[in-house]
């Protein structure tokens, strides 16, 4: 009978690297994100993939007051397996806010007393009349568009939060309690 020879499994912990690529990266941590493009009437939904790094529409939900928007939005979150909000923050051309960016606020401020999950707000403009012209682009008008619309701008309002940095993302965390026991953001939200 003949030995056969093995060959070693191991010449030290650099072969360990060669043989396992994976391990020479580092690990990239991932959020899946859920974006919400409030409004008084409907408000859009979108949600990221696992690797928060897609933007989907999700849902348009009709409003029937804040309050009941508020408690719903964290059990979404939840069922979508979000880890975090994303929030667009609407703007007059000129940089102003408007009766509908306080109306956001209000609302995000609310959502701090429902859930720990962290909230960013992205400054938005034109996010609707974007969606609006990409889902012309896809051959959709009509009712089932504008069903469809404020989801796609909730999509867009995510996919610009999306293509930041970490870093830049970071700045738009809606994450410092003021007084009055509500947040404040740790800088001011850019375009998206």
């Amino acid at each position: 009978m003949r030995a056969i020879s093995q060959r070693p499994t191991s010449s030290g912990p650099r072969d360990e690297k060669l043989r396992d690529p994976l391990r020479q990266t580092k690990k990239r941590t991932t959020v899946k994100y859920l974006a919400v493009d409030y409004g008084q009437k409907r408000t859009g939904l979108a949600v990221s993939d696992a690797g928060g790094s897609m933007a989907f529409p999700l849902r348009v939900v009709a409003m029937h007051g804040r309050e009941r928007f508020v408690a719903e939005l964290p059990e979404i979150a939840r069922a979508e397996g979000a880890q975090s909000l994303v929030v667009g923050l609407p703007r007059h051309g000129d940089g102003e806010h408007s009766e509908t960016t306080r109306q956001v606020l209000n609302m995000v401020r609310a959502l701090c007393a429902q859930t720990d999950l962290p909230i960013y707000l992205v400054e938005e403009y034109l996010s609707s009349w974007d969606a609006e012209s990409r889902l012309r682009e896809a051959g959709r008008s009509g009712k089932k568009a504008l069903a469809r619309l404020d989801a796609a701008a909730a999509a867009a309002i995510l996919e610009s939060f999306l293509s930041l940095s970490t870093s830049q993302r970071e700045s738009l965390r809606f994450a410092e309690k003021d007084a009055d026991g509500g947040h404040e953001s740790t800088s001011s939200p850019v375009e998206g």
